[in-house]
C-alpha cells in the first residue's frame, strides 16, 4: 500500500511574484515663483532723487557711472538728485553705463580729464540775519565743548601774561634797562619765545635765532599793515637787535626753564667739573650728613647742567633704593632698624623674606 501511494506522488511548485518596482509619487507643487521685476525703473531724461532705483539686473549688463552706486544684487541706484543718463564711455567701449547728471544741460560722459561735477548742498544767503546766524554757528561737537575751550583759552592767555610780567620784572630790576613800552614788549616777547624754543628741544643758539627771526617777521608784517616808512621800520629792527644782543649776554634759562643770570659755556664746564670732583666721595649715602651735603651740591646744578646730565648724576649718587648686596649680612631679627620686603621666588616657588636697613632708602635716612 505504501509503495503504491509513493508511485503516484508529485511535487507542486507555487510561484509568488513580489512588487519590485516603486510606485511613482504624484507631484502637487506645479507652481512657479513670481518674477523679480528686473529691468529699468527710470529711463533717459527722467528726474531721480537720492536712493531711487534706476536699474534692476542680474549681472552687470549696465555699469555704474557718475553719481550712482551699485548694490550687492547689481541694482543701480542714484546717490544725487538729477537727470538719468544712459551712455557709452569711449575708454570702455564694451560697457554700457548709467549715470545721473546734476542738471539737464550736463552731458555724459564728461571729458576724460575733466573734474567731476559735485553738489555741495550750499545756497547763497541774502538775508542779513541769516548771514549773521550762519557765521556764528558752530558744529555740535565744538558747541558742546565751547565753555571748556574758552576757559582753556583764558587760562593760557593769563599764564602767558604772567610769564611776560615775570620776565619784564626780572629784566627791569636785574639789568636796569630803560623803562618803556617798546622795551617791555620786545624783551618780554623775546624771552617767552626763547623759553618756548628751549622747551621744544632746540639748543640755546637755535632758540635765540628763531626767537629773533619771529620778532623780525612780526615787525615787517606790522609795518606792511600800518604802512610804516622804511626809515621807521629800520629803526625798529635796529632797536630789536640791541634788545636781543643785551638779553643774550645777560640772561639765560636753567634746565627747569627758570630765568637766571647768563652763564657762559666755560663757566658751565668749570661748574660741572667741580661738581664731579665733589661727588667722588659719595658712592653710597648712609648718614644724614652725607644726604645733606649731596643735596646741597645738587641745589644749583640745574643752572649749569643739562636736564639729561642732572638726571643721570642724580640716579647715580642719589639712588632711591641701594643695591641689596649691601644688606646681604643683615640679620632677620635686627629689630626696628630693618624693613622687611617679601618677594615671590619663582625658582623655588616660595616667598623670600629680605631684610633691608633704613640706610638703603634715600628718603628714610
Amino acid at each position: 500500500m505504501f509503495s503504491r501511494a509513493r508511485q503516484f506522488a508529485c511535487q507542486v511548485v507555487v510561484q509568488v511574484r513580489t512588487a519590485t518596482k516603486r510606485a511613482a509619487g504624484s507631484r502637487t507643487s506645479m507652481k512657479d515663483s513670481a518674477g523679480r521685476r528686473l529691468g529699468p525703473k527710470k529711463y533717459e531724461g527722467q528726474d531721480v532723487k537720492p536712493g531711487e532705483i534706476i536699474m534692476r539686473q542680474r549681472g552687470t549688463k549696465f555699469y555704474p557711472g557718475e553719481n550712482v552706486k551699485i548694490g550687492r544684487d547689481h541694482t543701480i541706484y542714484a546717490v544725487e538728485p538729477g537727470v538719468v543718463r544712459y551712455y557709452l564711455d569711449p575708454f570702455h567701449p564694451r560697457r554700457k553705463f548709467i549715470g545721473v547728471a546734476l542738471s539737464r544741460d550736463i552731458k555724459l560722459p564728461k571729458p576724460h580729464f575733466a573734474p567731476n561735477n559735485r553738489r555741495f548742498g550750499r545756497i547763497e544767503l541774502t538775508n542779513a540775519k541769516a548771514i549773521a546766524k550762519e557765521k556764528s554757528a558752530l558744529p555740535r561737537k565744538e558747541y558742546l565743548a565751547r565753555d571748556s575751550l574758552l576757559k582753556g583759552l583764558v587760562d593760557r592767555e593769563a599764564k602767558r601774561q604772567e610769564f611776560l610780567d615775570t620776565y619784564w620784572k626780572y629784566v627791569s630790576e636785574e639789568l636796569k634797562v630803560p623803562v618803556g613800552n617798546e622795551w617791555k614788549e620786545m624783551a618780554s616777547n623775546y624771552l617767552l619765545r626763547y623759553k618756548v624754543g628751549l622747551k621744544n628741544g632746540y639748543c640755546r643758539e637755535d632758540a635765540q635765532f628763531n626767537s629773533k627771526y619771529y620778532l623780525e617777521q612780526t615787525l615787517k608784517l606790522k609795518a606792511k599793515r600800518k604802512e610804516w616808512t622804511d626809515e621807521y621800520l629800520n629803526e625798529q629792527l635796529q632797536h630789536l637787535e640791541e634788545v636781543t644782543s643785551l638779553l643774550n649776554r645777560s640772561v639765560s634759562f636753567s634746565n627747569k626753564l627758570d630765568i637766571i643770570p647768563f652763564i657762559s659755556d666755560e663757566q658751565r664746564a668749570e661748574s660741572r667739573k667741580t661738581l664731579l670732583e665733589a661727588l667722588k666721595g659719595f658712592n653710597v649715602v648712609k648718614t644724614k650728613e652725607d644726604k645733606k651735603k649731596i643735596t646741597e651740591l645738587f641745589k644749583d646744578a640745574c643752572n649749569y647742567l643739562s636736564l639729561a646730565e642732572e638726571v643721570q648724576l642724580r640716579r647715580q649718587y642719589m639712588k632711591p633704593v641701594q643695591s641689596e648686596l649691601l644688606d646681604v649680612n643683615v640679620a632677620k631679627n635686627a629689630g626696628k632698624k630693618t624693613k622687611v620686603i617679601r618677594r615671590f621666588n619663582y625658582e623655588k616657588s616660595k616667598i623670600d623674606i629680605i631684610p633691608r636697613t633704613k640706610e638703603a632708602f634715600f628718603k628714610r635716612i
